[in-house]
């Protein structure tokens, strides 16, 4: 994780996923088994100001 400012209060986590080979691979591995792991990009602001930026694998099962 990569903060950028202080982080003293409650912010807003804004996720981005812009692989689209990424996110096809993770739709038909959810869609065959039920589980899927999927990289996004991470983004916390407060207001305007971005405060920490990281990227996370996640996994999605049903």
């Amino acid at each position: 994780m990569e903060y950028l400012a202080p982080i003293t209060e409650d912010f807003v986590a804004e996720c981005e996923l812009s692989d689209k080979k990424n996110r096809r691979k993770f739709l038909s591995m959810y869609t065959k088994h039920q589980k899927g792991r999927l990289k996004l990009k991470v983004f916390c602001y407060k207001e305007n100001t971005l405060l920490a930026k990281y990227q996370g694998e996640y996994v999605a099962f049903k």
